[in-house]
């Protein structure tokens, strides 16, 4: 019976630690299911933010840094931000800041202009400082030129010196994409204005003739006679139906370290030297005349009539009616038209003194040229 007591006891023992052994293990498989699970949805998370990651950083990839810039610097500085289209002009340096008046100067340096529809959506014009330094040089030029009634009439020659430097935000990626959609991207059209060329080019006939005008009053000059040959964003040149002499003369207008070079070719622009070259200063609002004269040289009659046809653009119709020797040893030489001649008009065209070294006059305005 004793025996008995004792195997029952020890059975009871052996099954108690059975079972404790087996809510041991459970346990056990438990924690390493809960720590599994665990680290499943952390690498799962850990993923994610690295997909997301990834995605963001590719959201920008399908457009130009140039495109990029643009939209940047609106978010930054735009007056509006929500605007249904922006216009982007490419210009390059020597442009004049307002094709329609000279005197507003000249960029030194390419410049990118962003503008709104609307007036009240402003815009910006700057450079960049330099690459990837995130700054910008922004310029003070208003929007409207005509309705800017506080610079009315001002000279904006010191332009370049009040710039402003600023550091772009990158900005949110999403809002670069949907303002890049809005972007019109061109380079500037004109250089300068056809009417703004020619009323250059009056003021510096008025400038080199001291004060003359009979060039401008004459029955072969008119406004209308001009029209464009080319029209770049650095250049304008502009053809004149030369209605005295026949054939098309040329002038070319470009910028240059705050001047503007005015060309003239008669007859022809292929050629290694313009005819005649004026320089108008933007500061100092004057005229200057380069000289292209060259000595004559067999000094006659017949090289004297040459000299005059080359630097004035006379072609073959032109002859000589009269020519005399004069006493300072220059020669004077009355030109006429062989067709005005032939039809018993008035045929003379002008009368020319020349003198060795190049310089002559025409008896009409008796200017020095």
């Amino acid at each position: 019976m004793g025996k008995i007591k004792a195997f029952s006891a020890l059975l009871l023992v052996s099954l108690l630690a059975s079972c404790s052994l087996i809510e041991s293990n459970e346990d056990t498989q438990s924690s390493s299911s809960s720590t599994i699970e665990s680290s499943s949805s952390q690498s799962t998370e850990i993923s994610s933010e690295s997909s997301s990651s990834t995605k963001n950083s590719q959201v920008l990839d399908d457009f130009s840094d140039e495109e990029i810039e643009y939209a940047r610097v609106w978010l930054n500085f735009g007056n509006n931000k929500d605007v249904d289209n922006l216009k982007v002009t490419l210009i390059p340096a020597g442009s004049l800041v307002n094709p329609n008046n000279v005197n507003y100067g000249i960029y030194e340096e390419d410049v990118i202009e962003i503008r709104g529809p609307k007036e009240t959506d402003g815009n910006i014009v700057y450079s960049v400082t330099k690459e990837d330094s995130g700054y910008i040089n922004i310029y003070s030029v208003p929007y409207n030129f005509e309705t800017d009634e506080s610079q009315e009439g001002s000279n904006y020659s010191n332009l370049n010196d009040n710039i402003k430097s600023v550091y772009v935000e990158p900005e949110d990626d999403q809002a670069i994409t949907q303002l890049i959609d809005l972007l019109d991207i061109s380079e500037r059209d004109s250089f300068i204005t056809m009417d703004e060329a020619i009323n250059l080019y009056e003021k510096g006939i008025q400038a080199t003739s001291d004060g003359e005008i009979s060039g401008l009053e004459s029955e072969f000059y008119s406004r209308d006679y001009f029209s464009i040959a080319q029209d770049n964003p650095d250049y304008l040149m502009l053809s004149f139906e030369n209605q005295g002499r026949g054939g098309q003369d040329y002038y070319i207008f470009k910028g240059e370290d705050g001047k503007i070079k005015i060309d003239t070719y008669f007859e022809d622009y292929n050629k290694d030297t313009p005819d005649t070259q004026w320089t108008y200063d933007i500061e100092t609002q004057t005229f200057t005349e380069d000289s292209k004269k060259d000595t004559i040289d067999p000094f006659t009659e017949e090289t004297a009539f040459e000299y005059i046809k080359k630097q004035e653009g006379f072609d073959d119709d032109i002859a000589v009616e009269f020519s005399e020797i004069r006493d300072d040893g220059s020669i004077e030489l009355t030109l006429a038209s062989k067709k005005m001649k032939k039809a018993g008009g008035s045929a003379t065209i002008d009368t020319f003194v020349i003198y060795p070294n190049g310089e002559y006059y025409s008896k009409n305005n008796k200017e020095v040229i």
